[in-house]
């Protein structure tokens, strides 16, 4: 799974190339708080998995973790600013979110407001 993950990771990655900054956060149906429509507005680069029912129901939440995961892997070594959507010290359960937040912290990044968005730091 894990070279299946990172193939499926790198097809995930949309928005420009050469951006330089990463949106993460909660979709929000796709509103206008949704991370991936704040990555599109600032020209960022942000992570959507294409065909997600599709996904869902070949692999599990675990499984799609993985390729999560990997997604972050990959943008955390590429020395990509990391802006957050969505306040990181609220509780937000057993989300992928969450889990995001979680990679960042056990990867030694903290969070500061700025502006309407919260930025990871390390």
């Amino acid at each position: 799974m894990d070279e299946e993950a990172e193939q499926i990771a790198f097809s995930a990655i949309k928005g420009k190339n050469s951006s330089e900054p990463i949106v993460l956060g909660k979709y929000d149906d796709g509103g206008p708080t949704a991370y991936s429509t704040i990555a599109k507005e600032s020209g960022s680069q942000y992570f959507e998995l294409d065909h997600w029912d599709d996904l869902a129901s070949q692999y599990s939440n675990d499984k799609i973790w993985k390729i999560n995961e990997k997604f972050l892997d990959i943008q955390t070594s590429s020395g990509r600013e990391i802006y957050l959507s969505h306040d990181p010290n609220i509780d937000w359960g057993q989300s992928f979110y969450a889990k995001e937040l979680q990679y960042l912290v056990d990867n030694g990044f903290t969070f500061s407001k700025k502006g309407d968005l919260w930025r990871a730091v390390r």
